[in-house]
């Protein structure tokens, strides 16, 4: 998806919110990440991903509401797709006109670059 987004025929979209989302994330003792890649990473997130504020707020996902936030992103960007693996997202299918699809499922669909 990355590299489709460097070529310009994909475009990655962002919140303020999800990339605090990712930084907490991504800091977790588990991932045993340094800060300063965790911040180098959410460098490339902001340079390559278009910001967008959401203007509603979404409270569909129950089972983990921080998801909501990808929604909110989604929808403010009117997007065709959300391109996840995350199965909270992937069981909705589609919200209002959004489909969800992982990313193998998104290249089945639109080809490989």
């Amino acid at each position: 998806m990355l590299h489709r987004a460097a070529q310009g025929s994909l475009t990655n979209f962002v919140t303020q919110a999800i990339l605090q989302e990712v930084e907490e994330v991504l800091l977790r003792p588990k991932f045993g990440l340094k800060p300063e890649h965790v911040l180098q990473t959410l460098a490339l997130f902001a340079d390559t991903f278009e910001m967008v504020c959401p203007t509603c707020r979404i409270e569909t996902v129950k089972a983990d509401p921080d998801d909501n936030m990808i929604l909110e992103a989604a929808v403010a960007a009117s997007v065709d797709y959300i391109i996840s693996g995350d199965k909270h997202l992937l069981n909705l299918g589609k919200y209002r006109e959004i489909h969800m699809v992982s990313p193998a499922e998104f290249m089945n669909k639109n080809g490989n670059p």
